[in-house]
């Protein structure tokens, strides 16, 4: 469980959490760099991390931010942001895990559907 909103402010937390399917417990995490909603959370089954991508912040507004957590050394760290800001975009990692897409979603501008 990864960011999200808080029930009362219905701001962007930072809070990360790991659900054990067989316990049944649920273990506090390091917590996110960048609090954010309607992102993208990427994992491919045998890969060492997880990619947070995109988003919204605190303004409701897009983000471009992009982090990972290693699965191994339990951490966080930042990546190169997107290009341009975008919510709730889809993923994809290439199999050689040498790309990751990021596709879709929402932007800030919005254009007509003839492009004025």
């Amino acid at each position: 469980m990864i960011s999200g909103a808080s029930a009362e402010e219905k701001i962007p937390v930072n809070d990360v959490f790991e659900f054990d399917l067989i316990s049944k417990r649920v273990e506090r995490k390091q917590n996110i760099i960048v609090g954010r909603t309607s992102f993208a959370a990427h994992y491919t089954f045998g890969d060492r991390y997880i990619y947070a991508i995109g988003g919204c912040n605190a303004k409701e507004t897009m983000i471009a931010d992009c982090e990972r957590f290693d699965l191994f050394r339990q951490k966080w760290t930042r990546m190169p942001g997107m290009n341009e800001p975008r919510g709730n975009p889809g993923t994809l990692l290439t199999k050689d895990k040498k790309y990751l897409y990021a596709f879709q979603g929402f932007i800030n501008t919005f254009a007509s559907p003839t492009g004025n």
